[in-house]
């Protein structure tokens, strides 16, 4: 084989390899002689076809194998002789589009190389993090939490205050005409029978003028408020437009929270607020210092990537970018959006990831480079916890999961990778210096 290499750039390149006519007949041979031993054919007895038979009536899969184990030969010639270290294969074109046995065959393959570099001191980094403290200001807004996710809504016979919820009807018009009418498809702003609004609530979906509306209302009083849509109003049949809306307060719900008694202690497992102020400050140091391990491997990555400069595979960018728009998506439909509500989010993820794409990829190239330097190999038990995790994110069973790395080879890649820098990121990790900023200094 003859191989000739273009550069496109500085890790692009175009590779164009010629096989000669006698290699493509050698083996178109080898396959017809595979091909006679397995194919059975009326009239003849097993393994006594002739090959000119067998080439006339499986021409199309005879030359379907062949194409196939001429393009392997020269994928493994150029990773084996080229000298070229391969990142990714981008496009295998063949001149005149078939490889036949009667002439050399073309073969033209577009492909980027791993970029050469000198590791940068990747041991012993000196990292520098704030120290892990808890505030008593952080252990009373945890408290709050806690208490806001136990809050209950009382009925009361009271005006609506800013916070309670008013159980309200109302019907909107402009100069006389519902807008139920003018605007079929969004029954927010046309017309409600039974709905709950929180009394003053700002940043929320829904007409302004009735969430304004409703406070100070009792159950069963009535009222008329005036809501003049802007000039830049999304439903544009509504823009710049004054409507009238007539609302009926059906019910007055009070936000309640529970006061910190000896029942509300008894529901948190604690004989005192002491004991549960101590209980919270735990929860959030191991908080912390989750967070606190995420930053310093965080650092590490960013050391890596400010000591060295290289050029970065186009095909690396889009790999990270396709799998940040994946994440995404899982993301997304694990918290319940549909498939359509992705969709319409699509251009603004897609920015995003291409913005962290070009770190990604070379982040992922450098922590490369260290498990070779290093030897670093993954154990069943690294890829073991890492499906655990996969799972864990996707929202599904392990067994589930497993499921589909057995029906999809490019995803049981993808979880070795990730398992894979994981591992150099602990690595990394163990050999670093921290120091907790504002405390005691310490070391690992």
């Amino acid at each position: 084989m003859k191989i000739a290499v273009d550069d496109v750039n500085e890790t692009r390149k175009t590779v164009t390899v010629t096989v000669p006519a006698a290699d493509i007949r050698e083996e178109e041979q080898i396959l017809a002689n595979t091909f006679v031993k397995k194919i059975k054919v009326p009239g003849f007895r097993p393994g006594k076809v002739p090959v000119q038979v067998l080439k006339t009536k499986y021409a199309k899969e005879l030359s379907g194998e062949l194409h196939d184990v001429i393009i392997k030969k020269v994928y493994k010639h150029i990773i084996n002789d080229s000298g070229l270290n391969v990142y990714s294969v981008i496009k295998i074109d063949v001149d005149g589009g078939e490889i036949s046995p009667e002439k050399d065959a073309l073969i033209i393959i577009s492909l980027d190389i791993k970029p050469v570099f000198e590791l940068p001191k990747y041991k012993d980094l000196e990292v520098s993090i704030p120290a892990i403290e808890v505030s008593e200001e952080e252990i009373d807004e945890e408290l709050d939490e806690i208490r806001q996710d136990r809050k209950e809504y009382k009925v009361t016979e009271g005006a609506a205050e800013k916070g309670d919820y008013v159980k309200v009807s109302y019907e909107g018009k402009i100069d006389g005409q519902p807008i139920s009418e003018i605007l079929p498809h969004k029954k927010m702003y046309g017309i409600q029978h039974s709905t709950w609004e929180e009394a003053g609530a700002e940043n929320v979906p829904g007409v302004s003028a009735v969430i304004e509306g409703v406070l100070g209302m009792k159950a069963g009083d009535e009222k008329t408020v005036t809501m003049h849509f802007p000039e830049d109003f999304k439903e544009a049949e509504l823009a710049g437009k004054t409507a009238s809306y007539h609302l009926t307060a059906h019910e007055v719900r009070n936000v309640v929270f529970p006061e910190v008694d000896d029942a509300f202690l008894k529901s948190m497992d604690v004989e005192s607020l002491d004991l549960l102020r101590e209980k919270i400050k735990n929860e959030l140091k191991t908080a912390k210092q989750y967070e606190s391990e995420a930053m310093i491997r965080e650092k590490i990555v960013e050391m890596l990537r400010d000591a060295t400069s290289f050029p970065i595979p186009e095909s690396a960018i889009t790999d990270e970018s396709d799998a940040i728009l994946r994440s995404h998506m899982i993301r997304m439909m694990r918290f319940g959006a549909t498939p359509e509500q992705f969709e319409q989010q699509k251009d603004k993820l897609l920015e995003e990831a291409q913005k962290l794409a070009v770190d990604r990829a070379k982040t992922n190239i450098i922590l490369d480079a260290i498990v070779k330097a290093e030897k670093i190999e993954l154990t069943n038990q690294d890829l073991q916890v890492q499906v655990m995790q996969e799972a864990y994110v996707a929202g599904v069973k392990p067994q589930q999961f497993v499921k589909q790395l057995e029906k999809d080879r490019q995803l049981v890649n993808d979880v070795r990778q990730t398992a894979l820098f994981r591992k150099v990121l602990d690595f990394l990790r163990k050999g670093s210096i921290v120091e907790f900023v504002s405390g005691e200094a310490k070391s690992s």
